[in-house]
């Protein structure tokens, strides 16, 4: 759970005067027309200078993501003081996990360890154990709330880190929440910031789909040369050499003398150094 609890007031008004200290120029009549063209050329340092805070539901394992994001400053519910019996466990996502059966028996380990944990825990501080010493055996999963606060600068650092598709899901689904709230509430300075990751991800998946094209090019040609044996046509190893296309957003091999289509580059394509091969032949 995501809440915002403060931003500060005319943060595009505060950002433009900060800006234009450093230039000694007068202020404009459109503040956020101003933000949008600075960030846009890359300077965020202004956004030191205004903060956003939010109070955050989440794991005690995601909290520790956040922590590690070094412009972020924290005040955390703290086991020593609440009584966490009542607390919910996160089930972590396992829908990566295609075999059914295996996923279910970890979550049914999982919600095993959390209940005989819990009643370790209670049993603990019936015996007069303290709540600072009982949360020992907590699962790192507990359920946590907490105020996290930021400069715009540090959101947006946060955002590029946490929103990666390789973040683990509970963290990136929250980043994402902030992302849409922070969008909304400083669109000056992170709209632009949104556009660019845009345009970079679509720059960066053409630059990928010419590589894979590059590539299957190259070892064609060196299939012709003889160095190593050609991809060939499912239906007829006759027909000629296949060839690198696109088809939606994806590079695919097709035969110019039929409709067969191979929709997987191999392996061999992708990870031979394909240089070395061609050095080879010229240096017989």
């Amino acid at each position: 759970m995501i809440k915002l609890l403060h931003i500060t007031p005319n943060y595009n008004t505060v950002l433009e005067y900060a800006s234009r200290v450093s230039t000694n120029t007068p202020m404009g009549d459109n503040s956020d027309s101003f933000i949008k063209r600075i960030i846009k050329k890359g300077h965020l340092s202004i956004g030191r200078h205004c903060i956003i805070s939010f109070e955050v539901t989440c794991s005690r394992s995601c909290l520790q993501q956040f922590v590690r994001s070094k412009f972020l400053e924290f005040t955390v519910e703290s086991q020593r003081y609440v009584d966490y019996s009542d607390k919910a466990f996160v089930m972590p996502d396992l829908s990566y996990m295609k075999d059914e059966y295996k996923r279910n028996v970890a979550i049914r380990g999982m919600s095993f360890h959390y209940r005989l944990s819990m009643k370790l825990y209670e049993e603990l501080l019936v015996s007069g154990v303290k709540k600072e010493d009982a949360r020992a055996i907590l699962p790192e999963n507990m359920e946590t709330r907490f105020i996290v606060t930021s400069n715009l600068q540090g959101w947006a650092d946060f955002i590029e880190l946490r929103t990666d598709k390789h973040a683990q899901k509970e963290i990136r689904e929250i980043a994402e929440e902030i992302r849409k709230i922070l969008i909304q509430e400083a669109p000056a300075f992170f709209l632009p910031l949104q556009e660019k990751i845009v345009t970079d991800k679509q720059d960066k998946k053409n630059s990928k789909l010419f590589d894979t094209i590059d590539k299957v090019m190259k070892f064609q040609e060196l299939a012709k040369q003889g160095i190593i044996h050609p991809l060939t046509c499912g239906n007829d190893s006759q027909h000629k050499h296949l060839i690198a296309t696109v088809r939606d957003g994806k590079v695919i091999l097709m035969c110019p003398d039929c409709e067969y289509i191979q929709e997987n580059i191999p392996e061999c394509v992708m990870n031979t150094d394909l240089n070395n091969l061609d050095w080879r032949k010229e240096n017989g």
